[in-house]
C-alpha cells in the first residue's frame, strides 16, 4: 500500500515540473509536495474511495476518457452511423433499386386498366354467316349466292366517354390473330366455297383501357401505313399468317376480302361478287420505302352508343353487295368503276379515298 502511495506521490510531482518549464510554480510545486507528504491516511482513504486520477497508461485526469464499448453501444443505438461514400453513391454501372412503395405512372395506370373484349358478328341480311350456307334474294338481280370469304384487317381501336372523348384500347399481343397494333377478324372457316384462310376463325379483339365509363366505340378498318409494305416473308401476326391478304407489289397488304359466288341449279358458280380491299394509286419503291398511295382507302367506323357488356359490332355482307349485280363477275381490287357502290356501302370514298361521313356495312346489335 506505502508503495503504491510512494509512486502516486512522485506522478504528481512529476507533473508539476512538468508545468513549471514553460510558467513559475515554485510556491505551487511546495504547496503541492507539502500537501502530497502530510497525511497518508487521507492519501490512501482517497485511494480507497476515489476513482484513480490517471488511466491505465499514465494519462491525466483532464484529458477525456476513452470510451467504453457500453457507452459506445448506447451511443450507437441513440446515433445513426455515417453513411459510407460507397452507401450514398452506387456506382456507374449500378442502377439504383426501386422502391416498391413507388410505382410508376405507367405501371399504376396498367394496375388500373379493366380487360375488354369487343365482339364482333357477321350476317348476310337476317341470316348468320356461314360458309356452308347458301343466300336468296341478293344483289341486284336477287341472286342465290353462296360465301367465298369474309375477312379484315382493325386498328386505331377506342372506346368513347360520354363527353366525346376517344380513349384507345391497348390490344394484347395473341397469335395469329392479333398484335399490339393490329388485329384480324376472320369469320371464313374453309368449308364450302371458302378456300382460302383457315378452318379457324376469330371474331372478337381483345384488349385493355382504363377502368371508366365508356358508351361508345370507334376502329379503323386496314393496315397501318408503318406496315402496309412490309415484306411477308418477315412481319409478325396477324399479318404474316393472313393468307391472301399478302402484299403484292406497290400496292402492300389488303384490307379486307369479302365476297358471295352465285349458285344455279347445278350448283355451279357463275356470277360472284369480291371485294379486295386495299390502297390504290401507289407509286414509289417498296425496297427503299418511297411509296405514297393516293387513296389510302381505310374506313373509320364509330358508333355513339355501344355497351361493350351486351353489344357485338354486326357486318352485314348483304349491305355490301346491295347495289351489285351478282349474276355477273362483279371484282373490286379499289379502283375498278364497279367499286363505287361497294366502298361508299364500306364507309370509303371513291372519289378521293378517305374515309366517307356514312357507312351501311357495320352496326350495332
Amino acid at each position: 500500500m506505502l508503495r503504491r502511495l510512494h509512486l502516486a506521490r512522485a506522478g504528481l510531482i512529476v507533473g508539476a515540473l512538468n508545468a513549471c518549464l514553460f510558467a513559475a510554480c515554485g510556491d505551487d510545486l511546495d504547496a503541492t509536495e507539502q500537501s502530497s507528504e502530510t497525511d497518508p491516511e487521507r492519501d490512501a482513504s482517497t485511494e480507497r474511495d476515489e476513482p484513480s486520477t490517471k488511466t491505465d497508461a499514465g494519462r491525466p485526469a483532464d484529458e477525456p476518457a476513452a470510451e467504453s464499448g457500453a457507452d459506445k453501444d448506447s451511443q450507437s443505438e441513440d446515433e445513426d452511423p455515417p453513411a459510407k461514400e460507397s452507401d450514398a453513391k452506387p456506382s456507374a454501372d449500378e442502377k439504383p433499386k426501386a422502391n416498391n412503395d413507388e410505382k410508376s405512372a405507367a405501371d399504376q395506370a396498367k394496375d388500373d386498366n379493366v380487360k375488354v373484349s369487343l365482339r364482333f358478328r357477321a350476317k348476310v341480311g337476317q341470316s348468320d354467316f356461314a360458309c356452308s350456307h347458301k343466300y336468296a334474294g341478293q344483289g341486284t338481280a336477287a341472286t342465290t349466292v353462296t360465301p367465298i370469304d369474309l375477312r379484315f384487317f382493325v386498328h386505331a381501336v377506342a372506346l368513347i366517354k360520354e363527353d366525346g372523348t376517344k380513349v384507345p384500347l391497348s390490344l394484347v399481343a395473341r397469335e395469329p390473330w392479333q398484335s399490339e397494333t393490329l388485329a384480324l377478324l376472320d369469320f371464313e372457316d374453309k368449308t364450302g366455297r371458302c378456300s382460302e384462310g383457315t378452318a379457324d376463325t376469330n371474331t372478337a379483339i381483345t384488349g385493355s383501357a382504363p377502368a371508366g365509363s365508356y358508351q361508345g366505340v370507334s376502329f379503323t378498318v386496314g393496315v397501318p401505313d408503318e406496315l402496309i409494305h412490309k415484306d411477308p416473308a418477315s412481319v409478325a401476326a396477324p399479318l404474316k399468317d393472313a393468307v391472301g391478304l399478302a402484299a403484292t407489289g406497290v400496292e402492300g397488304f389488303r384490307f379486307a376480302r369479302i365476297g358471295l359466288t352465285q349458285l344455279n341449279a347445278a350448283a355451279d358458280a357463275s356470277g360472284s361478287g369480291l371485294f379486295d380491299l386495299g390502297s390504290s394509286q401507289c407509286t414509289g419503291s417498296v425496297a427503299d420505302g418511297s411509296v405514297k398511295c393516293e387513296k389510302t382507302n381505310r374506313s373509320v367506323v364509330s358508333f355513339g352508343t355501344f355497351d361493350l357488356a351486351k353489344n357485338s359490332v354486326v357486318i352485314d355482307v348483304a349491305k355490301l353487295f346491295a347495289l351489285v349485280d351478282l349474276t355477273q363477275p362483279q371484282t373490286c381490287h379499289s379502283v375498278e368503276k364497279s367499286c363505287a357502290p361497294m366502298l361508299s356501302a364500306f364507309g370509303v370514298s371513291f372519289e378521293n379515298g378517305q374515309p366517307a361521313a356514312e357507312q351501311s356495312v357495320f352496326s350495332v346489335e
